[in-house]
This record gives structure tokens, sequence and C-alpha cells, in this order.
């Protein structure tokens, strides 16, 4: 049994009509014919039923062609990707990302990305952590710029760091702590901190039960935010302290203050993408971009 053979098959059927089914493969129809008897015989069941007008399928007839809808469409969509994958020429990369661990490395990336690639459309997702891992694994985005993931959104991705940053305070200036030049871990128990919403960022969460697991006590949580710029303002404001990633420096100078951590904490930035999937030529691009970069 060849593809022909089911491409043949489903002309017929879906026709109902050799003659017509005929035209529209621009074959001849007894050629067609033969073809569709080819194949009864080789699978030892009648598939249709030759009528005055036209033909109508059997049972058997009925279910080969559902189930040969389903081959060659994803037949089709095999050679679809396929095709994708030997081109950059042209397509669509999509790219998750985190605004303020980026900032150094996806803006300088991407400018020279265009200029290699001119005729790829890069999308950018600015999403949550979360949802950033739920994407990638469910094949929404090609490749994300994040945090190394951790525990539950680590499962089923690979992860490639570029840079490491050091954790560090961020505080108003008349912050009492920004007279000091680095801050001990075990003071936080003292602050109140602004974080990162929990139900949106877990691995950032992670990140802090292991950093408060040194301080005497637990910190109280003045606000949880969606985003960066929303964390910044909450500090700014005098809300309380944050902890951030020392990539986030551009977005906070001259609007607040940033201290190191004593002893020094730090974390990787890299391309997060869904394990075991190929990436397309386009996308791998850009992973060579973002590598030069770094």
């Amino acid at each position: 049994m060849e593809l022909r053979h089911l491409r043949s098959y489903v002309a017929v059927a879906e026709a109902g009509s050799f003659t017509l089914a005929a035209s529209r493969l621009r074959v001849a129809q007894p050629a067609l014919s033969r073809q569709l008897q080819a194949l009864e015989d080789e699978l030892g069941v009648r598939l249709l039923r030759r009528q005055p007008r036209g033909v109508a399928l059997t049972p058997a007839g009925q279910l080969l062609l559902e189930r040969a809808r389903v081959l060659l469409g994803e037949f089709e969509a095999c050679i679809q990707r396929v095709r994708a994958l030997g081109s950059t020429a042209s397509g669509v990369v999509h790219v998750g990302y985190a605004p303020s661990l980026t900032v150094e490395l996806l803006p300088a990336a991407l400018a020279a990305y265009r200029r290699s690639a001119p005729e790829v459309t890069v999308t950018l997702h600015d999403l949550g952590g979360n949802e950033l891992a739920d994407r990638l694994r469910g094949g929404a985005l090609d490749l994300a710029v994040v945090p190394r993931p951790r525990e539950t959104n680590a499962r089923g991705l690979d992860f490639e760091p570029l840079r490491t940053y050091a954790i560090q305070l961020a505080m108003p200036a008349q912050h009492r702590l920004a007279r000091r030049k680095s801050v001990p871990l075990a003071r936080l128990g003292e602050e109140r901190l602004v974080v990162f919403r929990r139900d949106e960022y877990a691995d950032y969460h992670a990140m802090l039960e292991g950093l408060l697991a040194a301080a005497p006590r637990r910190p109280e949580i003045a606000a949880e935010c969606d985003g960066a710029n929303s964390l910044l303002l909450e500090v700014a404001a005098g809300r309380g302290v944050a902890l951030i990633s020392q990539a986030a420096e551009s977005m906070v100078a001259g609007r607040l203050v940033l201290r190191s951590l004593d002893p020094s904490v730090r974390h990787e930035v890299g391309i997060a993408r869904a394990a075991g999937l190929p990436l397309s030529p386009a996308a791998a691009l850009l992973c060579e971009q973002l590598r030069a970069v770094a």
C-alpha cells in the first residue's frame, strides 16, 4: 500500500464517483479503478459498492476513509515541519522572556538577528515563569530566555546557561540598609519583602525559600506583584525591599539602591527549550546570537 493509493481512495470516497475523482486527480478513470481494485485485493475487503450513480462506502470503507484522512493529514504536517526546519529565510520564532533578567542579552541579540535573518518574524512573549514553562512544553514557544527552571518548571525542559548574576537587595535611597555596602542574609528576616506572585513565579519563590532558610525569622511579605515594573514601583513607594537579579541594574538606575548580599548568592540566566524537540534553523540561529552576546 502506498500513499498514492490512500489519496486515490479518499478522492473517490469523498467525490462518490470514479469519474469526478479522476477529473480532480487528473488521471485516467481506468487507472484509478485499477488502483482501488488493487487496494481492495491487498486488504482483502470490499471498500466500495458500485452503484448506477457513483459509489457507496461499505463499513470497512468508511473506517478506512476516516483513518486515511488522519494519516494523510499527519503526513502533510510532517512535510511542512521538515521544510520549515530546512530554511531560515522566513517564518516566525516565538520567544518567551523575563524582562528584568534579559535587558543585557535580548535586545543586542535581537538586533544582530534581524540583520542576519530579516525575513524571520520574532514574536516576544512577556510571561510569568510558570506560564513560560507550560508554553515551552506545549510547543507554543520555540525558546525562552529565563533563569534556570527549578522543580516542577524544570520538567520536560532543557536549559543552557548564558550568564551568571548576583542576587541583590533593592531598596529606596533613604532606607536604613542603603548605608551599608552589603546586607547580611540574616537581616532579611527583619525586613518587609515585596515579591513576585507565587502562583506565577514558582522558581522565584523556590529561590526565596533557599535564601531565607538561613534567616532567624521569616520576613513579612508586604506585597505580591505580577511583574518586574510593579515590583520596582512598590519598592520605590516604600512598601518594602525586594530581592532582584543584578541583571536588572539598568531598570533601577536612578530609582532605587542595590546592595549585595553577604554571603553572595548567584543565579543563572539562559536558554530554555522543550526537551527532545528539534529547533528550527530560525530558532537555532537566534540561540547562536544569544550565545555571542553572552
